[in-house]
């Protein structure tokens, strides 16, 4: 009995291209953290707890279960470790996004061949843009994770929700700044005048905005997650209120998160 056939890609089906259809890996594979979570709250009394000038402070529940402070206050030997790569990193990479300009952010902190991350929920995560409470809420709470520095481009790649997809080249290529910017925050904005079909299609696709930065790094990254249809580069051109907008294969938006993470290990 032979195998059944995958499903394929709907939209370049209909263009006469018979190619799987990508869009479940994404789906099958979200970011998840093996740490504990700690609110905003919880990280102000961790900082204070490392400072040596204060005198005691009173441990929260939530960094007693962590195992990051004990019962009667003060740090445990896991405390201690989190604190100094925190306050003493050797590198840093920032990630910031959201859905609907929600505060979502990822920070890797580095020292020592080690990566402490703290993450907020994934921009991946939210099916549709969060508004008022949800993006408090979204926003109000980080997971805590250590890794291997080797392990931090799996990391943000899992975060930004990068996967295999069908690039698709759009037309045009330079687009009105404030066009596209409203488009990341409200799915109802029409496309471009001149949008071809591939553009008409990715911009129908559900989008978030993310960008990346290292400390001491050249100017970092400025994506564009379009669900199904990949990622694009949002970059910057000659004419002025324009912006280029660019299909990125997933795998060279891959090997800029594993270039970023050679630039944090000599940071």
């Amino acid at each position: 009995m032979s195998a059944p056939l995958p499903r394929l890609d709907p939209y370049l089906a209909t263009l006469g291209e018979d190619v799987e259809d990508l869009s479940r890996i994404g789906v099958a594979q979200p970011f998840r953290s093996s740490g504990p979570t700690l609110s905003r709250a919880d990280l102000d009394v961790l900082t204070r707890a490392a400072d040596a000038r204060l005198r005691r402070v009173a441990p929260t529940p939530a960094l007693v279960e962590a195992g990051l402070m004990k019962d009667g206050g003060g740090l445990t030997d896991d405390g201690r470790f989190v604190t100094t790569v925190l306050t003493s990193p050797q590198g840093r990479l920032r990630v910031e996004s959201g859905r609907g300009r929600a505060p979502l952010t990822l920070d890797v902190s580095v020292r020592g061949g080690v990566a402490l991350a703290l993450a907020t929920a994934s921009p991946a995560s939210l099916p549709t843009a969060p508004r008022g409470e949800q993006i408090l809420d979204a926003a109000a709470a980080v997971t805590l994770d250590v890794v291997d520095l080797a392990g931090v481009p799996a990391l943000v790649a899992s975060w930004v929700g990068l996967a295999p997809a069908w690039s698709l080249a759009t037309s045009p290529e330079e687009l009105p700044e404030q066009t596209v910017l409203a488009r990341v925050d409200d799915p109802e904005t029409s496309p471009p005048p001149g949008a071809d079909a591939h553009l008409r299609h990715v911009w129908s696709q559900p989008w978030f905005l993310w960008t990346l930065g290292t400390s001491g790094g050249p100017t970092g990254l400025t994506m564009i997650n379009a669900g199904p249809s990949g990622h694009l580069a949002l970059t910057s051109t000659g004419t002025e209120g324009h912006v280029g907008l660019r299909a990125v294969p997933s795998a060279v938006v891959w090997s800029a998160l594993v270039r970023t993470t050679g630039q944090l290990a000599t940071g």
